[in-house]
């Protein structure tokens, strides 16, 4: 009887591990949320270190650095679970020189489409937002800035950076921060 006892137990023990959920990490789930909206790789990511981000409202924004495989880098703000920038230059290099381009206006509506799906408000604010582009070769940046908030070190904003051929290098948004 004691055998049997000790056997049901275990078995309650190891089924109620088996069963039990695993501890989530909401700073990845983030990252995984938005690479969905993105059409990024969902690659294993892991964490770095915690950095401050210098293009923050304020300058100094306590910030969770994550990486993917591919050399991404992603950075999580700990109390919003916000991803506020995403540094993928590591994978300019990788971009195979003879896919095809993409014209300024098709980058242009690329990255509204993106800035769409990762912030719901985002077609109701442009409106308020000061808007620029440029570009540095084949990297073309897209930039919509709220210059109507004072007493900050940097005007919150949201950037997209894309490559010629349609690839996300760069990421920010700023926008939603205090």
């Amino acid at each position: 009887i004691r055998a049997v006892l000790v056997l049901i137990l275990s078995t309650s023990v190891l089924v109620g591990c088996a069963t039990a959920p695993s501890e989530s990490n909401p700073s990845i789930e983030a990252i995984q949320d938005i690479r969905s909206k993105l059409g990024l790789p969902d690659l294993p990511v892991e964490f770095v270190e915690t950095t401050s981000m210098v293009n923050s409202p304020h300058g100094n924004l306590s910030v969770a650095l994550y990486t993917d495989s591919a050399g991404r880098k992603y950075y999580v703000e700990p109390e919003t679970q916000q991803v506020v920038e995403i540094d993928a230059r590591a994978i300019l290099a990788s971009i195979a020189s003879d896919k095809s381009a993409l014209s300024s206006d098709e980058l242009r509506e690329k990255a509204k489409a993106m800035l769409t799906a990762t912030l719901p408000d985002f077609e109701a604010s442009e409106a308020g937002l000061v808007y620029e582009e440029g570009d540095k070769g084949e990297n073309y940046f897209f930039t919509w800035r709220n210059e109507a908030q004072m007493g900050i070190m940097n005007y919150p904003f949201v950037q997209i950076g894309l490559h010629v051929s349609g690839e996300l290098f760069a990421y920010y948004n700023t926008l939603s921060l205090k």
